[in-house]
């Protein structure tokens, strides 16, 4: 995996965003089906119910056409008209049944039961999906757009400042701060290599408004030169 800038050819199941930048992978499958689950939670709340909308309309209209093989299945539906089924379908499917139309040949008892089925455990899913998304702790931190190196203690110091966005306190809070940088060994290759940098406090017993990290830029600092 490389950083690059995205080019129109690049298909999106291929980009990974690390940060404000873009990494492409080659040789690496997308998993679509494999990992429903972490994109069901990954997706923004738009995306999640347009896609759960498409589903369900998909869904109904496929049992729909599968109504239409039967030799007049539901009563109540004029021969043919696949809206009326669509219909039928739908209110099947979310196990509502108002009652004028109903299966009346085993055909459509079958597909009925299938569907009913079907569309139970679909309930039991997204009530699922909706809850975890719901439930999802998230830490509303907001950090300062730029850090920076100025002088502490009369000594070199990178400062990056944070500050927590919500109206509560937060007990024994840990920070650690890495530094990411490319290099090259003796032998030409390039990799990144990650650096843990010592704080000057790495813990806060009480973080409720805001939270400033110092690390000294002394010899042993990867930072220093």
């Amino acid at each position: 995996m490389h950083p690059f800038r995205r080019m129109s050819k690049t298909p999106r199941s291929n980009i990974v965003r690390l940060g404000n930048r873009e990494i492409i992978t080659q040789g690496l499958s997308s998993g679509f089906w494999t990992d429903l689950y972490h994109r069901s939670m990954s997706v923004s709340w738009p995306v999640f119910f347009a896609s759960a909308a498409l589903i369900f309309i998909a869904l109904n209209g496929t049992f729909a056409l599968v109504f239409l093989l039967g030799d007049e299945p539901i009563a109540n539906v004029p021969t043919g008209n696949f809206m009326d089924l669509f219909y039928f379908s739908i209110e099947t499917l979310a196990t509502v049944g108002y009652g004028d139309m109903h299966p009346q040949t085993h055909f459509g008892h079958f597909v009925a039961t299938t569907e009913i089925f079907i569309g139970m455990s679909l309930l039991a899913v997204m009530t699922g999906l909706i809850f975890a998304r719901f439930s999802r702790p998230r830490a509303r931190f907001v950090f300062a757009q730029k850090a920076i190196v100025t002088m502490h203690d009369r000594q070199p110091t990178l400062m990056i400042r944070v500050a927590n966005a919500r109206h509560n306190t937060l007990s024994n809070a840990s920070a650690t701060l890495w530094l990411i940088r490319a290099e090259q060994t003796a032998e030409g290759q390039h990799l990144r290599r990650y650096y843990q940098l010592e704080l000057l406090r790495q813990e806060n017993p009480v973080f409720a408004l805001t939270w400033t990290i110092f690390h000294v830029i002394d010899q042993t600092s990867p930072c220093s030169g």
